[in-house]
């Protein structure tokens, strides 16, 4: 159970950290997955995973994406990426630390 320390936070669960460094986004949603089912199934301590992504957009699940759009950014360099997550779209790039419980 957290409690306050003035400007922090302090958990007295175990958190595994993960450093991924640039990894595309699909490859880091399924390697997530993995993590989430073993967590549940085995009862375990959380992850943190730190990771930054190449040029992506996602889209959540319940956000439309038309086939120009997607030619658009493609023609930008920037792939896209559907998520099974909720929200409309996201963009992820180089420089970007994305943090993901």
């Amino acid at each position: 159970m957290p409690h306050s320390n003035r400007s922090a936070v302090v958990f007295h669960e175990e958190v595994f950290l993960h450093w991924w460094g640039r990894k595309g986004y699909h490859h880091s949603a399924l390697e997530q997955e993995k993590l989430r089912d073993e967590l549940l199934s085995s009862g375990g301590v959380g992850h943190l995973i730190f990771v930054e992504h190449p040029h992506v957009i996602s889209s959540g699940r319940h956000h439309s994406v038309t086939k120009a759009e997607i030619a658009h950014w493609k023609a930008h360099g920037v792939d896209y990426s559907p998520s099974s997550r909720g929200g409309k779209l996201t963009y992820h790039g180089p420089g970007q630390l994305v943090l993901y419980p």
